[in-house]
C-alpha cells in the first residue's frame, strides 16, 4: 500500500522549505523519488500526456548531450554534464504530483506552508541594519532577501496573487475575528512591499499582466460572488495606496533607462551598456546569432557561458568581467534556443502547453475550487511573461519553484490511486465514527450496506452522540451502536472537570479497545470525532477530511470529494475509493414498532387518519437557512383546507412553532406538534404523510431517505440537488452569493430564500400530484 504518511511528511517539508531551506528542498525531493520508486504508479499514470512530455524532453537532453560532445565548441564536458543534470531534475515535479494525488485540501496546505516559508525567508534576510539606520538607502538598495531581485520578485508576486485570488477569502471566511482580517491584510501589504523593494520591471509588469488575467477570468466566472469581488476590491485599493506611498521610488525606476528604450526602439547604433536594459539588449544579440549557427539541436547544455567567452562578435566583451561570465541571456525562451535549440524549446513548450491542458481539463469538469483553478493559471501567466526577462532554470531555487507549480498543476489533474481496504479477513471489526448531526447521519448510512456487502460477515459498529443514536439503532446490517457522550464532555469541560472527563475517556477507551478493532473509519473529519478514532486503538485509521489536526491522528487521510449535485457524494467517494460496492448507494432509516405505534397514537389523536396531511419542516439551526415565518403561514392557509398539516420539530423550536401559528388564519387545519415527538416517532409519522415540506433540516433529509414525496427549499444552503428518488422536488435559485453557508453577506435578509415563493411550493406540490387545484 501506498505510504501516505511518507509522502505527506515529504510534501510539507518541501513547501516549507521552498524559500527558506534549500537542504531541505532537496532531502523531501530525495524522499519524493523514493517514494515513487517504492510505491510505483501504474501505466494510467505514465500516459498522462505532462509525463510523458517530461519524459521525451529528458531522453532529448540526453541524445542532445552525446551529439554535442562530437561537435566543436559549445563548452566542456564537465559544464555540459553538470547542466544536463540541472535540465533533467526539472522532472522533478512528477513524484511531487504522484504525493499530491488530486488531493485539493493537501495543496492548500501546501500553498499556505509555501507563503509562511517566504514570509519568514524575508523576516530573516532583511538588512535590519540598514533598514533601521537609513530606510532611504536601504529601498534604493533594492532588496532579493537572499536571491537576486528580479528572482524574489516573481516568488513573492506568485504569493501575493495565492493570497489575492485564494488565501484572503479563505482565510477570512474561515475566521471571521476582525484581527484576523488586518493580520491577513498587513501580512499581504508586507509582501508587496517587498515586491517593490525588488525594483524589478520585469516582476512588476509580469505581476500586473497576470493581476489583468485574473481579472477577466473572474469576471467569466459564474461563480464569483460578491463577497469576493468586494475582497479584491480590498486588495486593489491596498496595493494602490502601496503605490501611491512608492510613487518616487517607482517612476525614478520606470524612467531611470527610458532613453535607453527610446535608443533600442529608434535603432540607434549605440546602446548604454551600463544599464540592465542596455546588457539585456547586447546579451539578446548576441544570443540570437549563436542560435541561428545551429538552430535545430542548440550548442550543448550550458554552452552559453563558453560561447561568450571564446566569440568575439556582438560585443561578447560586455558580458564578461575578467574572463569571467556573470551576465546570462537574460531571456529562458533564448537560453532553451542557444542551449538546447528549436527542438528543445519545442518539448519544454510542450511540457508547460500539457500542463496547462491538464488543469483546463480539470477546470471543465468542476472539479476543483474555482479560486485554485484562477490561481494556477494565473501563475503560469506569471511565470510565462517573467521568463522572457531572466532565465534561472539552472539554480536550484528556480527548479524548487518550478516542481511547486508544475507538480500542484498535475497533482490536481486526477486522483490516480485509490486506498484499498486494509483489511483481508472475513471476520474484520470496523468502526464507523459520525457523531453528529441527523442529516450528515443519514447521508452516510449507505456506507453500512456498502461494508457489509463487501464483508458479509465483519463486525460493524457505528460510535455516535446519545441524542442521535437512535437513527442507528435498528439497522439491521449494524452489531452494535457506541456511545459517545460528547455533550456531557462539552459541559464537564466547561466546569473544569477534568477528572471527570478522564475517567469517562478512559472508560470509553477500554471498551473500544476490547472491541479488538482492525480498522476505524472518520466520517466526520473533525478533532471530536479524531480523538475517538484514535482511541480506538485500530491499526489503521482513516479520516475523510481531516481537518483541525486530526488528520495528525490518521494512518489514512481522504479528500472530503463532494459535488454539489448528488446527495451522500463524499461519502460514496469514499466507498468508491476504498473499492466497496456503492451502486445503488441509498440512505437508509429502520424504524421500529414502537416508535409506528407512538406516531398512529399522535396522529389519531390530532383527528388524523394517514396519508391524509401534509407534515412541514421549517425549523433548522442557522436563520440563513430559514424561510420566512410568513411564508410558511400563507401556505399552510393555502393548502390546510384542503389537506391538514403537521408541524414538526425539537423542543426548543416551539417559540417558532408558535409565531407561525399566529400568522396562520383561524381556520386553518394545522396540528403542531413540535417537541411532542422523540426522533424516532417524528421519523414514523414522516413515513404516514401524503408529503413533506421543509428546509435543509434533520427531518427533511430523513423524510427523502423514507422515500416520501419531500419539496426542499434551499438558499444559503444547499447540500445537494441530484438524489436517486423520483419523489424529490428541490427549489433552489442559485445567486452570486449563494450558497453562503455560514456566512451570508446580505445584512441578515437572506435574500435567497425569501424569493422561494408559496406558488413555486404550490407548483411543486401540484407536480407531485400531492393537491390539486388549490388556489
Amino acid at each position: 500500500m501506498h505510504d501516505e504518511r511518507l509522502a505527506q511528511t515529504a510534501l510539507y517539508l518541501f513547501a516549507f522549505s521552498l524559500f527558506l531551506i534549500p537542504i531541505g528542498v532537496e532531502i523531501s525531493l530525495a524522499l519524493l523519488w523514493l517514494n515513487f520508486f517504492f510505491n510505483p504508479p501504474k501505466k494510467q499514470f505514465f500516459i498522462q500526456m505532462p509525463v510523458l512530455s517530461a519524459g521525451i524532453f529528458s531522453a532529448y537532453c540526453l541524445l542532445q548531450f552525446l551529439v554535442c560532445i562530437g561537435l566543436e565548441g559549445g563548452g566542456s564536458l564537465t559544464t555540459w554534464y553538470a547542466t544536463l543534470i540541472n535540465w533533467i531534475a526539472l522532472i522533478s515535479f512528477i513524484p511531487l504530483a504522484w504525493a499530491l494525488n488530486g488531493d485539493t485540501l493537501r495543496m492548500m496546505r501546501l500553498l499556505f506552508l509555501a507563503s509562511f516559508s517566504l514570509i519568514l525567508n524575508m523576516l530573516l534576510r532583511l538588512n535590519w541594519p540598514l533598514l533601521l539606520s537609513s530606510p532611504i538607502e536601504y529601498i534604493q538598495a533594492g532588496d532579493g532577501f537572499g536571491v537576486v531581485a528580479i528572482a524574489f520578485g516573481l516568488y513573492s508576486a506568485s504569493v501575493i496573487l495565492g493570497f489575492i485570488l485564494v488565501g484572503y477569502q479563505r482565510i477570512t471566511t474561515q475566521y471571521s475575528h476582525w484581527s484576523i482580517r488586518i493580520i491577513t491584510v498587513s501580512v499581504m501589504i508586507f509582501l508587496i512591499q517587498g515586491l517593490l523593494l525588488t525594483q524589478s520591471h520585469a516582476a512588476w509588469l509580469a505581476f500586473l499582466i497576470a493581476l489583468f488575467v485574473s481579472w477577466l477570468l473572474s469576471r467569466h466566472n459564474k461563480s464569483t460572488n460578491k463577497k469576493r469581488a468586494r475582497t479584491q476590491w480590498i486588495i486593489l485599493v491596498a496595493i494602490a495606496v502601496l503605490l501611491t506611498i512608492n510613487a518616487r521610488l517607482i517612476v525614478q525606476r520606470l524612467t531611470h533607462e527610458a532613453s535607453i528604450a527610446q535608443a533600442i526602439m529608434t535603432g540607434h547604433a549605440t546602446i548604454d551598456n551600463t544599464s540592465s536594459l542596455g546588457l539585456r539588449w547586447y546579451a539578446h544579440q548576441f544570443g540570437l546569432v549563436q542560435w541561428q549557427q545551429r538552430p535545430w539541436l542548440g550548442w550543448g547544455a550550458g554552452a552559453t557561458q563558453t560561447l561568450i567567452l571564446n566569440s568575439s562578435v556582438n560585443r561578447p566583451d560586455i558580458l564578461t568581467d575578467n574572463r569571467q561570465v556573470w551576465r546570462p541571456l537574460h531571456n529562458s525562451y533564448l537560453e532553451l534556443l542557444v542551449q538546447l535549440g528549436v527542438i528543445g524549446l519545442g518539448l519544454f513548450a510542450a511540457i508547460i502547453m500539457t500542463l496547462l491542458l491538464t488543469l483546463w481539463n480539470r477546470k471543465n469538469q468542476s472539479t476543483l475550487p474555482d479560486d485554485l483553478k484562477v490561481f494556477l493559471i494565473v501563475t503560469w501567466v506569471l511565470l510565462l511573461v517573467w521568463s522572457a526577462f531572466d532565465f534561472r532554470a539552472l539554480h536550484q531555487d528556480w527548479r524548487a519553484y518550478w516542481s511547486f507549480l508544475a507538480g500542484m498543476t498535475l497533482g490536481v489533474s486526477h486522483r490516480w490511486r485509490t486506498l484499498e481496504m486494509p483489511i483481508n479477513h472475513a471476520h474484520c471489526r470496523i468502526l464507523l465514527i459520525r457523531l453528529s448531526a441527523i442529516g450528515d447521519i443519514v447521508f452516510a448510512t449507505p456506507l453500512i450496506t456498502s461494508l457489509r456487502r463487501a464483508y458479509p460477515q465483519a463486525y460493524l459498529a457505528w460510535l455516535v452522540q446519545p441524542e442521535y443514536a437512535s437513527l442507528l439503532k435498528n439497522h439491521p446490517d449494524l452489531n452494535a451502536v457506541i456511545i459517545w457522550p460528547y455533550p456531557e464532555l462539552r459541559d464537564l469541560a466547561k466546569r473544569g472537570d477534568i477528572k471527570k472527563i478522564l475517567s469517562i475517556v478512559g472508560d470509553l477507551k477500554k471498551k473500544l479497545h476490547d472491541s479488538r478493532f482492525d480498522l476505524a473509519i472518520d466520517l466526520q473529519g473533525l478533532i471530536k470525532s479524531g480523538l475517538p478514532t484514535w482511541l480506538s486503538g485500530a491499526n489503521t485509521r482513516i479520516s475523510l477530511g481531516g481537518k483541525e489536526g486530526s488528520s495528525l491522528l490518521m494512518t489514512h487521510v481522504l479528500p472530503r470529494f463532494s459535488t454539489i449535485n448528488k446527495i451522500s457524494s463524499e461519502y460514496q467517494y469514499l466507498a468508491q475509493s476504498l473499492k466497496l460496492p456503492n451502486q445503488p448507494f441509498l440512505m437508509s432509516l429502520h424504524i421500529d414498532d414502537v416508535a409506528r405505534k407512538k406516531a398512529i397514537t399522535l396522529i389519531k389523536t390530532a383527528g388524523l387518519t394517514a396519508p391524509n396531511y401534509i407534515v412541514c419542516c421549517p425549523f433548522t439551526t442557522r436563520p440563513q437557512k430559514h424561510w420566512p415565518e410568513e411564508h410558511w403561514a400563507h401556505l399552510i392557509d393555502r393548502c390546510s383546507h384542503k389537506v391538514p398539516i403537521i408541524l414538526l420539530g425539537a423542543m426548543a423550536d416551539q417559540l417558532a412553532a408558535t409565531r407561525i401559528l399566529s400568522f396562520t388564519h383561524q381556520h386553518s387545519k394545522l396540528y403542531n406538534l413540535v417537541g411532542q415527538t422523540d426522533l424516532l416517532t417524528a421519523a414514523a409519522v414522516i413515513t404516514e404523510a401524503r408529503a413533506v415540506i421543509g428546509v435543509d433540516t434533520g427531518l427533511s433529509h430523513i423524510s427523502v431517505a423514507l422515500n416520501r414525496p419531500t419539496i426542499l427549499l434551499f438558499g444559503a444552503t444547499c447540500p445537494y440537488l441530484e438524489t436517486e428518488y423520483a419523489q424529490v422536488r428541490i427549489l433552489y435559485q442559485s445567486r452570486a452569493c449563494s450558497p453562503c453557508r455560514r456566512h451570508p453577506i446580505c445584512a441578515n435578509h437572506f435574500t435567497c430564500m425569501r424569493e422561494l415563493s408559496v406558488n413555486h411550493v404550490m407548483s411543486a406540490l401540484t407536480e407531485l400530484n400531492i393537491v390539486q387545484h388549490l388556489n
